[in-house]
C-alpha cells in the first residue's frame, strides 16, 4: 500500500487530469495519497513478552494511597504437573497504588491456556498504614472484576481482568439542588427542619437565627455567631436528602418545597 501511495503521488505530479476538475481536487487526492503512505509506514509498538500472559489490571478510584498484596502463586507440585505455567510470574506481588493510579499484574497463565486460579489466590487491599480494608477470594474477585474495564463480567478462564479498588470520590455537589426547605422523614425519631438558600441557612425546627454556610465538595459547614456545625451530604436525589451531622448523626430529609 505504501508503494501504491508513492506511485499515485508521482503520477499526480507528472500527469495533468483529463477531466474537468478544479485544482483543489488534485491537491486533495495528492494529500490523501501522502497520508496513506505515512499511515502504512508508521512504526508500531512491538508486542512484549508479557503480552503473551493473562493479566490483572488494578485501578485505585479513591483519593488515598493503597497497598495491594496479590497472591497468584501456584505450589511446586502444580508447576510440575502443568509445564505451561511460567515460574517467572509465579509469585506474591506487593503493589503501592497511589490515588488514581493503576498497575498491571502478569499471571503465570499463557493467553492461550485455560488453567485454574491457584488454590490460595487472594488479593488483599490495605491502607497506607497497613490496615486491612478488603480481601478478595477467587469467588469475590470474579464477581467484582470486569473484562478490560468494560461492564461485562468475566470468569476464571477470561484472557484478562480489571479490578477497581478504593472508595469512589463523590461527584461535586451542585449547590443549587439543595436550595429549599427540608424536613426529616416521619420515620425519623429526631425531628429537624431547615431551610437553605443562596445567602443563608435557617433552622426552622428547632428555631434559630439566620446563619452563614459554605459547601465544600460534599460537606456543609454552618457558622452561627458562637459556634460551627458541620455535616456530610451522603445523598441528594431529587426530593430526598441524607446528611450525616457531627452532632445529630445521620438524618434523612424530604423536601417540603423549593
Amino acid at each position: 500500500m505504501a508503494l501504491g501511495s508513492i506511485l499515485l503521488s508521482y503520477w499526480i505530479i507528472r500527469e495533468p487530469f483529463h477531466f474537468n476538475s478544479k485544482p483543489i481536487f488534485k491537491k486533495l487526492i495528492f494529500g490523501l495519497s501522502l497520508f496513506g503512505f505515512v499511515a502504512t509506514t508508521q512504526k508500531r509498538d512491538a508486542p512484549t513478552y508479557e503480552d503473551g500472559f493473562k493479566s490483572i489490571d488494578v485501578y485505585n478510584q479513591g483519593n488515598k494511597e493503597l497497598k495491594l498484596i496479590v497472591d497468584f502463586k501456584y505450589s511446586e507440585q502444580v508447576l510440575k504437573e502443568d509445564s505451561t505455567l511460567n515460574n517467572e510470574f509465579n509469585r506474591i506481588d506487593t503493589l503501592d497504588l497511589p490515588a488514581g493510579g493503576s498497575e498491571r499484574i502478569i499471571t503465570p497463565i499463557l493467553q492461550v491456556d485455560s488453567a485454574n486460579f491457584p488454590i490460595n489466590f487472594k488479593i488483599t487491599v490495605l491502607d497506607s498504614l497497613g490496615n486491612k480494608l478488603k480481601v478478595y477470594s477467587k469467588e469475590t474477585f470474579l464477581k467484582a472484576a470486569t473484562v478490560d474495564y468494560k461492564s461485562e463480567f468475566g470468569d476464571e478462564y477470561s484472557s484478562s481482568w480489571s479490578l477497581i479498588v478504593g472508595d469512589k470520590i463523590p461527584d461535586k455537589l451542585k449547590v443549587y439542588k439543595i436550595y429549599g426547605r427540608w424536613k426529616t422523614e416521619s420515620s425519623v425519631k429526631r425531628m429537624h427542619t431547615f431551610e437553605i438558600r443562596e445567602q443563608y441557612y435557617y433552622d426552622v425546627d428547632p428555631d434559630s437565627d439566620l446563619a452563614k454556610y459554605e459547601i465544600q465538595d460534599s460537606s456543609i459547614i454552618i457558622s452561627y455567631p458562637k459556634m460551627r456545625r458541620q455535616g456530610k451530604i451522603v445523598e441528594l436525589d431529587g426530593r430526598n436528602l441524607t446528611i450525616k451531622w457531627e452532632d445529630k448523626g445521620i438524618l434523612k430529609y424530604e423536601k417540603l418545597y423549593e
